[in-house]
């Protein structure tokens, strides 16, 4: 996989133009807090070994997740 698949393309997505994107490896309790906080400003990306938090998190804080195992 490559990295424009998993982020896609930073010049196509205008909608990036006056925010970061930002991976957050983990949902424990920092990632979680990490992505809740920045996820209204910024497209937050969620790496996550177990797909029931990831996918949990993902949906709560309204950022992509993907599961790496």
């Amino acid at each position: 996989m490559n990295t424009e698949t998993l982020f896609g393309s930073i010049a196509d997505d205008s909608s990036t133009k006056d925010s970061m994107r930002i991976t957050v490896i983990g949902a424990g309790e920092v990632g979680r807090a990490i992505a809740a906080t920045l996820s209204d400003l910024h497209k937050v990306i969620i790496i996550e070994r177990d797909q029931r938090i990831g996918s949990w998190i993902a949906a709560c804080c309204q950022t992509d997740f993907v599961a790496v195992s």
